[in-house]
């Protein structure tokens, strides 16, 4: 099992911020997604595993970054047999979001937020993966519309994840990438941060405004 992993530099320009997948459970040592890119690039890393989005509001750093990278949502869908209801609604889980962007616009306006789409999930495991704690693809599927309609709102960037969750052997234990899918998400995710840093250095270069 992951620990949480909350490193905080002091001066990083980047922060990385989400639940176990940030965290890099499943990766062996600290090849996790975010600590691969963390390695390119400097970044402060605050992965909590198991956190909703709701649990991630209280492990918000109380400092100003240039650019935020968010995945956070699983655990929002993760389903409660108890209860039979998810973790959170998608009015919550909206309005969570909603918190952490303006958390981050309060200490920088300018910041640059972006979100990571949520992992599909292999259901033949993760049926009961914990006690009374269930994940389907079907309320993963309503969550990660919910992100993706509140990004084409708002004006974020949302980083797709393709179909990496529903590829053979990509996932540990149903839920969690491989230590190589790991590797895979850090690529994707940093082709796409560069491809949007360009786009900018381009806006900035054609309006002739200081960067």
């Amino acid at each position: 099992m992951t620990d949480d992993v909350h490193q905080l530099t002091g001066d990083a320009p980047l922060l990385i911020l989400g639940d176990s997948l940030v965290a890099g459970e499943g990766a062996e040592g600290d090849f996790g997604w975010a600590k691969q890119i963390a390695a390119q690039t400097p970044a402060d890393i605050v992965g909590v595993c198991g956190a909703t989005s709701a649990d991630i509001l209280t492990h918000l750093p109380n400092r100003a970054y240039d650019r935020v990278l968010i995945q956070i949502g699983t655990n929002d869908a993760r389903f409660r047999h108890g209860r039979n209801a998810t973790e959170t609604t998608l009015a919550q889980y909206r309005d969570n979001l909603c918190q952490i962007v303006r958390h981050f616009r309060g200490l920088n306006r300018h910041v640059m937020i972006r979100f990571v789409d949520l992992l599909f999930v292999d259901e033949t495991r993760t049926v009961l993966f914990k006690p009374d704690r269930s994940y389907f693809n079907a309320d993963l599927q309503r969550v990660s519309g919910e992100l993706s309609a509140f990004c084409a709102e708002h004006g974020f960037d949302r980083i797709s994840t393709g179909d990496l969750g529903q590829e053979p052997g990509a996932l540990t234990d149903g839920l969690h990438p491989t230590t190589a899918s790991h590797a895979r998400l850090a690529t994707i995710i940093q082709e796409a941060l560069s491809s949007v840093l360009a786009e900018e250095c381009r806006a900035v270069a054609v309006s002739g405004r200081p960067g």
